[in-house]
């Protein structure tokens, strides 16, 4: 079964590439219209990257706590050392 972030991010991939397509095929002739397509394909570049650790089970740009650790604790108090 999907789960919601593959569906969601993956139909923002397929939108803003459509707008891309879109974008490059019948304007660009101002700079608005070149930053469009600029950032609509890199906002599908970053759906698709999204899609494929939610699809991969990648690390979600953060560390796991260790065996044992109270995920309640925080960092900046100190009282939770990584390496200790």
């Amino acid at each position: 079964m999907l789960e919601f972030g593959v569906v969601s991010h993956l139909s923002a991939a397929v939108v803003y590439g459509l707008l891309a397509g879109f974008t490059a095929t019948r304007y660009l002739r101002r700079n608005s219209d070149r930053a469009v397509l600029l950032a609509s394909i890199l906002t599908t570049l970053w759906a698709l990257i999204v899609v494929a650790q939610n699809v991969v089970r990648m690390d979600r740009f953060h560390h796991p706590l260790p065996d044992g650790a109270d995920p309640q604790r925080r960092l900046d108090t100190g009282a939770f050392r990584p390496g200790a």
